[in-house]
């Protein structure tokens, strides 16, 4: 089941479990940040669950970051 369907399904989630999914997601970001890519389409229908843990899913729109030669500022690469 994915967030959207729980959060149908039950409403408003303990205050507890909202922040481990959060931590979930953001550290699952950041990881993905850490190998270039951004997700682009963070949504409670990409967020899947499997064996009580969050899942990010569906990158399928994802931008890989880009540094340019010698630092500087992030640019977006990936679809046009």
């Amino acid at each position: 089941a994915s967030l959207r369907d729980r959060l149908a399904k039950e409403g408003r989630l303990p205050i507890a479990e909202s922040l481990s999914i959060t931590h979930q997601i953001a550290s699952a970001l950041q990881h993905a940040h850490t190998k270039g890519v951004t997700h682009s389409d963070i949504k409670p229908s990409n967020i899947l669950f499997q064996g009580g843990l969050a899942v990010v899913t569906d990158f399928g729109i994802a931008d890989a970051l880009r540094v340019p030669e010698g630092g500087g500022e992030f640019t977006r690469s990936g679809l046009p």
